[in-house]
C-alpha cells in the first residue's frame, strides 16, 4: 500500500488546545510574571521599607532626701494622673522642727509683751508723745510677725496631717471598692480629710490677712520713723526682732523641706513597675516605682544604611501594625539621626546577624492606635513621589 492511499487521521480539538498550551502556557506566564515584576519594582521605588518601636515615655519617681517610705497610694499597674500624690516620706523630723518653731515664737512673743510693758512704763514718764508713737509702731510691727509666722506654722502643720490622711483616704476608697474594708471606717477617714482641708481653706484666708496687716504696720512704722529715733526702744525691740528674722528663715525651710517629703506623679500613665513598699528605708534618688505614659505619638524607625538616602525631614510615612495590619496611618519624618546606629536585637531581620542603618524620629502619631513599645512596619514616601 502506498502512502497516496493512506488515510490521514484528524487530530481532536481538545488534543490541540493541550498542545497549544504546554508549548506556549510557559511562555504566557513568565510574561506575566515578568510584568507584575516590572510593575512591582516601579512602585518600589518610591518607597524604603523600615522597622520602628512607638516610643516610651517613662519616668522614674524618686525621693529628693534619704528617709523611710511612710505611706503609699498607688499599686502595681494603677492608674494615675499628673500630680496627685503617690507616696509619702515620713514626716517626723518635719513635724518635729514645726513644733520646735511653734514654741520658739510663743517665747518671741513673750518677751515682746515684757518688752512693750515696759516701753509703756518708760512712756508714762516722757513729755513727747512722738517717742511713745514710734515704739508702738515698732512693736506693732514684730507682733503682726508674729502672728504671721504663727500662721505659717499651723498651715505647714496642718498639710502634713493632710498629706497623710489624704494617702490614707486614697487607699480606703480603693479598699472598700475591693470590699475588704468597712464604709464606717472610710467615713471616718473621709470626715477627717474633708474637716481639715477646710480647716487649710480658712486659715488661708487668716494668712493673707495677717500678711496684709504686716505689710500695714511696716507702712505705718516708715512713715514715723524719720520723725524721731528712740534708742531705748531700738534696743528692746532688737533682740525678739532678730530672734524673730531667724525663725522666718527657718521656717521657710521646713516649708521648702515638708514639699519634698510628698512625691506626686509627673506624668499621667500607669504604675508598671515597684521598686520599694511602705516602711522600707531608701535613698535619695533611688526610684521608688515607674510610671509609663499609656499613649505615644512617636516612632523611632530604622532605616537599613543601604536604603537610607533620600529621606529627609518632612518625609510622609506609612506606618502600619506588625500584628494587625487593618492598623495603618500616614505620619512625617521630624528627625534625622546624624550616623550610622546598630539595629536593636529584636529589630534585625536575623537577630544573630548585625545590622546597621539609620535612626529617624516619626512624629504625628495617633495616641490611641498602638501601644507604647510596640513594634510598626514603616514605608517612607521618596520626596520624588510626594513632589
Amino acid at each position: 500500500m502506498d502512502d497516496s492511499n493512506k488515510m490521514r487521521v484528524a487530530t481532536p480539538l481538545l488534543r490541540r488546545i493541550r498542545l497549544v498550551q504546554q508549548r506556549f502556557l510557559p511562555v504566557v506566564v513568565w510574561c506575566v510574571a515578568l510584568g507584575m515584576a516590572v510593575m512591582l519594582a516601579r512602585h518600589r521605588t518610591g518607597y524604603v521599607d523600615a522597622v520602628g518601636v512607638v516610643e516610651v515615655r517613662e519616668t522614674m519617681v524618686a525621693p529628693l532626701v534619704d528617709g523611710t517610705i511612710r505611706a503609699m497610694s498607688v499599686d502595681l499597674l494603677d492608674n494615675v494622673e499628673a500630680g496627685t500624690v503617690i507616696a509619702m516620706m515620713d514626716d517626723t523630723l518635719v513635724r518635729a522642727e514645726l513644733v520646735t518653731a511653734e514654741a520658739e515664737l510663743s517665747r518671741l512673743r513673750a518677751e515682746l509683751e515684757a518688752n512693750r510693758d515696759r516701753l509703756q512704763l518708760e512712756a508714762e514718764g516722757r513729755e513727747i508723745d512722738a517717742l511713745a508713737l514710734d515704739r508702738r509702731f515698732m512693736l506693732n510691727e514684730e507682733e503682726a510677725r508674729l502672728d504671721y509666722l504663727d500662721r505659717l506654722v499651723q498651715r505647714e502643720t496642718d498639710r502634713v496631717t493632710l498629706d497623710r490622711l489624704r494617702i490614707l483616704f486614697g487607699r480606703q476608697e480603693i479598699l472598700l471598692r475591693e470590699g475588704v474594708t468597712s464604709r464606717e471606717m472610710y467615713d471616718e477617714t473621709r470626715l477627717q480629710y474633708e474637716a481639715l482641708k477646710t480647716a487649710l481653706q480658712e486659715n488661708e484666708s487668716a494668712i493673707a490677712l495677717a500678711e496684709q496687716r504686716m505689710e500695714e504696720t511696716r507702712q505705718r512704722r516708715e512713715e514715723h520713723e524719720d520723725e524721731t529715733t528712740d534708742v531705748g526702744a531700738t534696743r528692746l525691740v532688737q533682740a525678739p526682732t532678730e530672734g524673730i528674722h531667724v525663725q522666718e528663715t527657718l521656717i521657710r525651710q521646713i516649708m521648702e523641706r515638708r514639699k519634698t517629703l510628698v512625691l506626686t506623679a509627673p506624668l499621667s500613665g500607669k504604675v508598671t513597675a515597684m521598686f520599694h513598699r511602705t516602711g522600707e528605708t531608701v535613698l535619695s534618688g533611688d526610684p521608688l516605682l515607674s510610671i509609663t505614659d499609656s499613649k505615644s505619638e512617636r516612632v523611632l524607625a530604622y532605616v537599613d544604611e543601604r536604603a537610607a538616602k533620600g529621606i529627609d525631614v518632612g518625609t510622609k510615612v506609612e506606618a502600619r501594625s506588625r500584628h494587625f495590619p487593618s492598623r495603618i496611618v500616614t505620619a512625617k519624618v521630624l528627625k534625622l539621626s546624624a550616623k550610622m546606629e546598630e539595629f536593636p536585637l529584636h529589630l534585625r531581620r536575623n537577630p544573630l546577624l548585625p545590622q546597621w542603618g539609620l535612626s529617624v524620629l516619626v512624629g504625628e502619631i495617633p495616641t490611641d492606635l498602638f501601644y507604647p513599645g510596640e513594634v510598626l512596619n514603616l514605608r517612607f514616601l521618596r520626596s520624588a513621589e510626594t513632589g
